[in-house]
């Protein structure tokens, strides 16, 4: 048996959109007009704001994912030698040796509803981490054209991003847990029903 591990890391995003309800959306509104300060800067600042322990990811009731910038490189090793197998690209248009499947998420491309009277967030939090990595065995050599890549695109208010959301390999999802993440940027857009 060939022992591999497949590795995904670098430059990423947690993504969450939701609402806020109208007492929430008050106050945020108030710390703006008070600080003079963008969405990025009350979401950043929740738990002081809205309540305490409250965190932007709490914000998910339209949506919450996570991944891999689509531009990264998989690494692959042959764990019996120690040996690098190869490293691999792929983006939304091609690929290089490796199927990719596009996933089109739309669900927070909506306007908030003025009956509800609530406020529409969208967070992308920037991140570095090790975003898959998994230790299989084959009785075959690696082979890259058993690997498939899918991506999400998700809409935010003012823009999109894609990521991967997961890999499989000779037809078998390839399990992934984020770890070691770091933030290295925030953004936060809002549409605010007044």
């Amino acid at each position: 048996m060939n022992r591999f591990s497949i590795k995904l890391a670098g430059e990423g995003y947690e993504i969450v959109s939701g609402t806020l309800n109208v007492e929430q959306t008050k106050k945020c509104t108030e710390y703006i007009n008070k600080n003079e300060c963008e969405w990025d800067t009350v979401m950043q600042n929740l738990d002081s704001i809205v309540a305490e322990g409250y965190q932007f990811s709490d914000i998910s009731d339209l949506g919450s994912h996570h991944g891999p910038d689509q531009f990264q490189t998989i690494t692959v090793y042959n764990l019996d030698t120690g040996n690098l197998i190869g490293e691999y690209q792929f983006s939304d248009e091609t690929s290089i040796d490796c199927e990719v499947k596009i996933d089109i998420d739309e669900t927070v491309e909506l306007a908030p509803d003025p009956e509800i009277g609530a406020t529409l967030v969208s967070s992308l939090s920037q991140e570095k981490a090790m975003w898959f990595y998994s230790e299989f065995q084959s009785k075959d050599e690696f082979d890259i054209n058993k690997l498939k890549v899918f991506l999400r695109t998700i809409t935010l208010i003012l823009t999109q991003v894609t990521i991967v959301s997961s890999i499989e390999y000779d037809g078998k999802n390839v399990p992934f847990d984020l770890m070691d993440a770091r933030g290295t940027g925030f953004e936060a857009y809002a549409w605010v029903n007044q």
